[in-house]
């Protein structure tokens, strides 16, 4: 697998390996905005996946994959672009942009990579973190995201979350992110989704995220569309990419985040920080760092 590279690759960021994509850059932000795209190596193709004659989808995606069992995302330790690989899954970090003149953006197009942790706020088992900032956005904003796939024999499908019962991470501030999770209803054709008109209005949720490290919990009941964009229900089943994005009026955005993982299904509701007398905030707290999982792979 190719590392990233937004700037000149013709491959869409939002390939999902059983279509080959296009040459046709996606509406990414909101209806009529375009990114460029992260380079991958498609997979190889399976079967056909158009719809049949009665409306069924056909090929090796039509039915759902395996319910996935690892809760790991990405802690950023092994410093690369790819998230945590489990068993049936892989998926590949990437920046995209509205594009507009002058804009800053950090981790740069096809740049993504994990950075040390300021000096302490490390330890010797949490170094790393991603760093996400912009500024200059005018039309629809920036997105800092992962691919997610489900692979087997070289197909690859949308991933199966259905054992989760959502997904948390930790993450320092301040800025407003909305947290979404795309899935084939709402990603163009052209991009291997069903969508075909007013899409990438995903599910999601926004996420005011404060200053000082604290621990975001996102249950999949808590998601919903923006409105903007092809009325879907939301398939948990199905889901393509993570995506942390800052709209212009968030902007400029500077984030930090860290032990991305999804939820156990007996997971407890996280409880609302305490709210000292006269203040109008939940007062912050700071949770341990999670440590690196056992036997992670380092580097591509």
């Amino acid at each position: 697998m190719k590392s990233l590279d937004l700037v000149s690759s013709s491959v869409a960021v939002l390939l999902i390996a059983c279509s080959a994509g296009s040459d046709k850059p996606p509406v990414f932000g909101g209806e009529g905005a375009q990114v460029e795209r992260a380079a991958e190596t498609p997979l190889a193709q399976a079967g056909d996946e158009a719809e049949g004659d009665a409306g069924e989808e056909r090929g090796p995606c039509a039915r759902a994959a395996p319910p996935s069992d690892r809760l790991e995302v990405d802690d950023f330790e092994d410093a690369d672009s790819k998230i945590f690989k489990v068993f049936e899954r892989e998926g590949w970090w990437y920046t995209a942009t509205d594009g507009t003149e002058g804009e800053q953006v950090f981790p740069a197009k096809g740049t993504f990579a994990p950075v040390p942790l300021p000096q302490g706020e490390a330890s010797s088992q949490n170094e790393y973190a991603a760093h996400l900032s912009a500024a200059g956005q005018t039309d629809w904003g920036v997105v800092w995201g992962t691919t997610l796939k489900w692979i087997r024999k070289g197909i690859g499908c949308p991933f199966n979350a259905s054992g989760f019962a959502g997904f948390e991470f930790r993450a320092k501030g301040p800025a407003t992110i909305w947290v979404n999770f795309p899935t084939p209803d709402t990603t163009p054709k052209e991009n291997g989704g069903k969508c075909s008109d007013k899409c990438w209005d995903s599910y999601g949720k926004l996420v005011r995220i404060k200053e000082g490290w604290n621990q975001y919990q996102i249950r999949w009941d808590q998601l919903q569309q923006e409105g903007w964009g092809t009325d879907t229900q939301f398939d948990v089943e199905r889901l393509m990419n993570i995506n942390f994005s800052a709209k212009t009026n968030a902007l400029p955005a500077d984030v930090w985040i860290d032990d991305l993982r999804f939820l156990a299904r007996n997971a407890p509701a996280q409880a609302p920080a305490a709210t000292a007398p006269g203040a109008t905030e939940p007062a912050p707290t700071l949770p341990a760092p999670a440590t690196a999982p056992a036997g992670k792979p380092k580097g591509n």
